[in-house]
């Protein structure tokens, strides 16, 4: 059977491979000139090599890398020590060094009730993590479910709050020193006072390097190591990867569907997958009259409001950060500048309307200081995310100049922590919503393709009529960011699909076909 998968991103590129181990003929088609999507590594300054998207390693599936013998091919993932360091508002600090190290922790007086609060939350969200981590790859899995297993397992403070409340709301049942609230509304990607922030925060800590459970990391080479090591993977067993090939749309008929190419050729297949966002397949890739008008009311009403960003510096040196310097911090592993508990509630109300956020929160790393390779001799290489950005900005698309904007604000936010900053830098390179949509071809200028929140999250993790990664067209089935478990680099999306197109394949064929891995 010919299966064609549109999008060689991470999850189309599992997809792939798993369906080529268990024998079909697959070709992948990538409209850019490299495979990867957002999981790349890009020379965006001479000598360097830059995430230019994707930047943390840690939530890729275990079970994926160890299956389709990532390491075989070039994967090494490594990390840091320390784990990180989250810089708080008035010279206040949360410290984590890796295990073994001495914790710090400067938020001011900490009653030991609270302090044992603070432990308690991180360990009960830890066993939360453990217990949804095996059901990503159980598509049936609902939001009832989980709050049952979480019931069951005696967290039930989390189970109260995890679909109904906000990450703020659950961490008041521990503790209630503000810094520390800020601190932990850095850990989940939406706003830490909104509904879906606590299974947001528990999706984070789902994450596991080299063996080691809510562990994030780094890849030596850069995120595209990972892309590159999954192309290599499909390579082997057979899978056809075509790059610069751009899909103008899918026509689908009872028994195959049919690609037509922007030079106008064609070729049938028995199975299409797309790894696009919803809004390119629904919206552009299929006949404008052949999609339900419930699954387009439905893309309008979900399309992100909240997007994200990432900034990455050229330096000729590393900047100093007074406070890292007192702490003989060796800016290895991920530096945070946290707004206060506050902004982060001040700007829930204005950043998903249109409006910049008024107090940026940066997620900062120099894979440099551990990967040599990433930056020329004598170089440094730092990496900024920017957590929340408005999709739109007051209802129009992100331009050239808000991109500009969004570099000032972010030195400034930088040099607030570092006076030097500035001095450092030598060339820049912004990742925003705009680039998602103009670079990296997200229609809907999200990576997450549709909202992380709780009207998207598990079983709701679909659209009309569509039942797992299956649409509502013969043959045609979806592995990208929209569908379950959601985003980031699992690759579980893709693993899952291929093995639900395994299993239509058998009842097609009346054919027993082997699911390898």
């Amino acid at each position: 059977m010919k299966i064609a998968i549109i999008g060689a991103g991470h999850n189309g590129l599992v997809c792939g491979a798993y369906l080529a181990k268990s024998g079909f003929d697959v070709t992948i088609f990538e409209k850019r000139s490299q495979v990867g999507g957002l999981c790349v590594t890009e020379e965006l300054f001479a000598g360097y090599k830059v995430s230019s998207v994707a930047s943390y390693y840690g939530m890729l599936r275990e079970e994926i890398a160890q299956e389709l013998e990532l390491t075989k091919y070039g994967l090494k993932p490594y990390l840091t020590d320390p784990i990180e360091i989250i810089l708080l508002p008035n010279g206040k600090y949360v410290f984590t060094p890796r295990e073994g190290g001495q914790a710090k922790t400067e938020v001011g007086n900490l009653s030991l009730e609270e302090k044992q609060g603070w432990q308690r939350f991180w360990a009960d969200m830890g066993k939360a993590a453990q217990l949804i981590y095996p059901l990503y790859f159980v598509p049936s899995t609902t939001q009832a479910d989980i709050v049952n297993l979480l019931d069951t397992n005696k967290l039930n403070n989390i189970a109260r709050y995890i679909f109904r409340g906000s990450l703020f709301e659950l961490l008041q049942e521990y503790i209630s020193n503000q810094y520390l609230m800020a601190a932990a509304a850095t850990c989940t990607p939406g706003f830490a006072n909104k509904r879906g922030s606590v299974f947001g925060c528990i999706h984070h800590g789902t994450a596991k390097t080299k063996g080691e459970f809510g562990a994030w990391g780094f890849v030596k080479g850069g995120m595209g190591e990972i892309t590159q090591s999954l192309s290599k993977s499909a390579q082997a067993n057979e899978v056809k990867i075509l790059t610069n090939k751009a899909i103008k749309a899918i026509k689908t008929t009872e028994a195959v569907n049919e690609i037509i190419f922007e030079d106008n050729t064609s070729t049938s297949f028995d199975y299409v997958v797309s790894n696009t966002d919803p809004f390119t397949l629904f919206q552009k890739l299929l006949p404008a009259d052949s999609v339900s008008e419930t699954i387009l009311q439905e893309i309008e009403a979900n399309k992100p409001l909240l997007s994200a960003g990432k900034i990455h510096f050229a330096l000729n040196a590393l900047p100093a950060f007074p406070l890292l310097t007192e702490l003989k911090h060796n800016y290895s592993g991920v530096i945070v500048i946290a707004p206060s508990m506050q902004s982060v509630i001040n700007d829930s109300d204005k950043v998903p309307f249109g409006n910049m956020p008024e107090s940026l929160m940066l997620t900062m790393g120099f894979p440099s200081v551990a990967d040599p390779t990433t930056a020329p001799n004598g170089k440094h290489l730092l990496t900024v995310d920017i957590h929340y950005l408005p999709s739109k900005i007051n209802n129009r698309a992100w331009t050239k100049e808000d991109n500009e904007q969004l570099l000032k604000n972010t030195i400034n936010r930088i040099s607030e922590h570092s006076s030097n900053f500035t001095q450092c830098i030598e060339d820049t390179a912004v990742v925003s919503p705009y680039d998602l949509e103009k670079t990296y071809n997200l229609s809907g200028g999200s990576c997450w393709h549709m909202p992380m929140n709780v009207d998207n999250l598990f079983e709701r993790r679909k659209f009309p009529g569509c039942e797992g990664y299956k649409t509502l067209f013969n043959n045609l089935y979806q592995c990208g960011a929209s569908t379950y478990p959601g985003g980031n680099v699992t690759g579980a999306n893709g693993r899952n699909c291929a093995h639900e197109i395994i299993k239509a394949a058998n009842v097609a064929t009346n054919k027993k076909v082997l699911v390898k891995g």
